[in-house]
């Protein structure tokens, strides 16, 4: 981490780095750079049965605490469905995924430790912005394999 201080901020509910991709609306609270690459917070609005593809990060912890509505998780195999104020972990490593259990949009504030994170996001919301809609499946892998990830298998509302 630098050896800097880092500025503190505050942010209102309406303030942040807002992004949208895989059909989710985010807005990161705070940014690897605003942490020194120490972690990502943002919030994630997830409509009812969206959700990523299952996969692996191979440099980030995920934390996941749910505000409003209902997220079904998916860690390791083990399926598990999360109020508010309810939360779920998925160490670097483990097999996850999640997608709105609804009824409704469902939102959630996530935290990614190590920051970088929000460079991946950046990246997926600037090619869904660029295709119009869904991008090819060859352009997300890629951003997936330069981020550390590994794509695994289909959303959860395709495995349902």
């Amino acid at each position: 981490m630098n050896s800097e201080r880092l500025a503190g901020y505050t942010l209102d509910g309406t303030q942040g780095v807002a992004m949208s991709a895989f059909g989710d609306d985010l807005v990161f609270k705070a940014t690897s750079v605003q942490t020194a690459g120490a972690c990502n917070v943002f919030t994630a609005t997830v409509n009812e049965g969206n959700g990523p593809p299952l996969h692996r990060h191979n440099r980030e912890d995920e934390l996941f605490y749910v505000l409003e509505g209902r997220v079904e998780f998916q860690v390791d195999g083990r399926r598990f469905v999360c109020g508010p104020e309810s939360f779920a972990f998925a160490p670097r490593g483990s097999v996850h995924s999640f997608r709105g259990a609804g009824p409704g949009r469902s939102r959630m504030l996530v935290t990614t430790t190590p920051g970088g994170f929000d460079g991946f996001f950046g990246e997926c919301s600037a090619l869904w912005a660029e295709s119009g809609g869904r991008p090819p499946e060859a352009a997300i892998l890629e951003i997936f394999h330069r981020h550390g990830l590994e794509l695994l298998g289909p959303p959860l509302s395709a495995q349902a």
